[in-house]
């Protein structure tokens, strides 16, 4: 660099410096300080040593740490809080903290926000006193935190209240078995019986984890072991609507262990023994197709039993309808259906003989 330009360099510097001393509002000021500071807006020096920054004593000067919340400046007592402000630090407060900057919480210039507080800021017994400062929230969970090992500091970190860490096991015996305390029991006809289920929630819940239930149908009052569909909506089929009013139930087909496998018994409707130990679809219309009508049945599925014999046969008994063969037949047996026909009971034991000779049924 040129001596010229080293000489230019010294002379800005110095211009600078000049301006800074003579005006330092506008050529160092970041902004205008708080309206409460409005007074000494014009007055560096009255927070900041020259050369040196911001000093915490001048800050000290006009505001005397003992007085903070208690009296203003002018040495007037300070006007009572609302209540609003119930929760906010003690009056005494500032008088309590380890001796550090007061930038550290508090902003002057510019656009001022809430102080910038950092609970690392306080002292040990200060740290561990949230009720000195903070209300606890007005719920059933919070009205027990003194008697909770560590009080807040068990859920809450410092750095945010939102995320808490809460473990049931902090909670005593009698705490930790009420669950009704905190937890509002799901509007449904299964948890309405939990005052009837030995365990209450703990019988199918932990507390690590609700979702993860292990529920077990013999914790049910006898009564309610029977009332399936308290809680379950049987399938939407013709078999399940004629067993849903049956007297048997549920249970006639399924176990509480498990609703797969089912024990369905079939003799109940058709004794299934013999030539009739057949596949569904013989029987049962749109089985082939993957959609099982289990209300409607038919004997025509089988190459034994054709219409327009069994039409003729029935003629015979005076019976006209052979659409509905199980109100009459509930199983193989040739002489099942004696006399639900004109002259059925004759007839069918002549059946009867005729097929211990060998000869077909339907012939």
């Amino acid at each position: 660099m040129s001596a010229v330009a080293r000489w230019l360099v010294r002379i800005n510097v110095a211009a600078v410096l000049l301006l800074a001393a003579a005006q330092p509002g506008p050529m160092l000021a970041p902004g205008p300080p708080q309206a409460a500071h409005a007074a000494i807006s014009g007055d560096c020096f009255t927070c900041h040593a020259p050369l040196g920054g911001l000093a915490a004593q001048r800050c000290e000067d006009c505001h005397h740490v003992e007085d903070i919340g208690l009296r203003l400046v002018s040495g007037e007592a300070a006007p009572a809080r609302p209540a609003a402000a119930a929760a906010r630090p003690d009056r005494s407060f500032h008088a309590a903290l380890p001796a550090q900057p007061c930038a550290n919480c508090h902003a002057e210039h510019g656009e001022v926000a809430a102080p910038r507080f950092d609970h690392a800021l306080l002292s040990p017994a200060q740290a561990d006193d949230c009720a000195a400062c903070h209300a606890a929230p007005n719920t059933d969970l919070h009205t027990m935190v003194d008697q909770i090992e560590g009080g807040c500091a068990s859920c809450h970190e410092t750095a945010g209240w939102a995320e808490a860490s809460f473990d049931h096991a902090l909670l005593g015996p009698a705490q930790a078995a009420d669950c009704a305390a905190c937890h509002a029991a799901p509007n449904t006809d299964l948890h309405a019986m939990v005052d009837q289920i030995e365990g209450g929630c703990a019988s199918c819940h932990e507390t690590s984890d609700w979702a993860e239930a292990s529920f077990d149908h013999t914790r049910l009052p006898p009564a309610a072991r029977r009332a399936c569909d308290r809680c379950h909506e049987a399938p939407n089929d013709g078999l399940h609507a004629d067993l849903g009013a049956a007297a048997a139930g549920c249970d006639s087909c399924h176990r509480v262990a498990a609703w797969r496998p089912s024990t369905f018994d079939h003799d109940r409707h058709f004794r299934l023994d013999g030539d009739h130990r057949a596949r569904c679809a013989t029987c049962h219309p749109g089985a082939r197709a993957g959609e099982v009508n289990l209300r409607a049945a038919t004997c025509f599925g089988c190459h034994e039993h054709q219409p327009a014999d069994v039409r003729a046969e029935h003629r015979e008994e005076g019976i006209t309808n052979i659409d509905d063969c199980a109100s009459c037949h509930r199983s193989g047996d040739e002489g099942e259906a004696e006399g639900r026909g004109h002259g059925g009971r004759a007839r069918g034991r002549d059946r009867g003989r005729d097929r211990g000779r060998g000869e077909d049924d339907d012939d």
